[in-house]
């Protein structure tokens, strides 16, 4: 995420995975589409489904609740995929829902604690509290 000012307000993507809510940032997210056939690729950790087509490229796509539950939830009419590009590559999450887009202070995000982890603060907003997700951290084992 980029480095804010005290009171700069900060867009966010809110999604479910499990039970709990989560957010990234928006500027990062290109698409948010529908579960299409994904293709198996044999010798890929559980969490990696495999890879999709979008529009002529191959993007890797995660379970997100298989990678940070350990298991999967099962897909449903609102589950989909929020395709994001970080460091010049782009990377599908498979999510239980996806929520709004909503804007909040960077006084109203808490870090936590440690460097490493899939989750980088706590967004408290009036709907709940959202886990702040490190995007560059989902992919790497």
């Amino acid at each position: 995420m980029q480095n804010t000012s005290e009171n700069e307000n900060i867009r966010l993507l809110t999604f479910n995975c499990g039970d709990e809510g989560y957010a990234i940032d928006i500027s990062i997210v290109t698409n948010i589409i529908e579960i299409p056939e994904i293709t198996f690729v044999p010798m890929l950790p559980d969490y990696i489904k495999g890879l999709i087509n979008l529009r002529g490229k191959a993007i890797p796509v995660i379970d997100t609740a298989m990678r940070f539950y350990g298991e999967c939830d099962e897909y449903d009419r609102h589950s989909c995929i929020i395709v994001y590009e970080i460091k010049g590559s782009s990377l599908g999450l498979i999510v239980q829902s996806v929520g709004d887009v909503i804007d909040v202070s960077s006084s109203s995000i808490s870090g936590t604690p440690g460097k490493k982890g899939f989750v980088s603060a706590v967004v408290n907003t009036s709907e709940g509290l959202f886990k702040l997700i490190r995007p560059e951290e989902i992919a790497e084992d």
